[in-house]
């Protein structure tokens, strides 16, 4: 394959070179390629799905540019995640490779080495990090929903035992008025009155 110097060169040397020209790095393409076909052996295999990093590769319209194509639109500028090139942004044709002219080219310039080596690092840790954040987010919440039923069962509880102290009341309450009552009518009652006369009686 070409170089990608190589291919500008001739195009700029050619008038409308650019039509259906596929602007693409050698390496890069080698390792688009393989991270697609990464990609797709995981799904077939129903495996989990892959970085964040991988999956926000070339995907999505992108943010219109100033750029134009040599279809004449707008070309649409996108970030790589890949190993080689994280973080470095690139422009390419809206319109895709079959209805548009296919022109690929990037925008940031390298990187060096160094930043190469850190970035994937860093990036694979902050992805643990958010499926880590996201487990303990599901814990808490399967938490809060027993705490809420714990909530409930408390309440009702409350309530029964509300009742039952309601109705222990009731039952204070009526032995008193039965005690009263009959503690009335052995002082009160007819029988008493009769047996105070007789001893007035007696007596006189």
């Amino acid at each position: 394959m070409v170089s990608l110097k190589l291919q500008k060169w001739l195009a700029a040397s050619v008038p409308k070179c650019g039509r259906g020209k596929v602007w693409l790095d050698p390496n890069e393409g080698n390792e688009i390629s393989m991270a697609n076909s990464r990609m797709k052996e995981a799904k077939r295999k129903g495996r989990h799905s892959p970085p964040s990093f991988w999956i926000r590769f070339m995907r999505g319209k992108g943010k219109e540019t100033t750029l134009t194509c040599s279809c004449g639109s707008k070309t649409n500028l996108k970030t790589s995640w890949t190993d080689r090139n994280p973080a470095r942004r690139y422009v390419e044709c809206p319109n895709g490779k079959v209805d548009g002219c296919g022109y690929w080219n990037w925008y940031d310039e390298e990187m060096c080495e160094r930043s190469k080596q850190v970035i994937p690092g860093l990036l694979r840790r902050i992805n643990r990090v958010e499926i880590e954040n996201e487990t303990l987010r599901q814990q808490i919440l399967k938490l809060q929903k027993k705490a809420e039923k714990m909530e409930d069962k408390v309440k009702n509880l409350k309530e029964k035992l509300g009742r039952k102290n309601v109705k222990k009341m009731v039952i204070v309450l009526f032995v008193i008025a039965w005690t009263i009552v009959n503690a009335s009518m052995w002082i009160w009652g007819p029988n008493k009155g009769q047996k105070f006369g007789r001893l007035q009686i007696d007596g006189y």
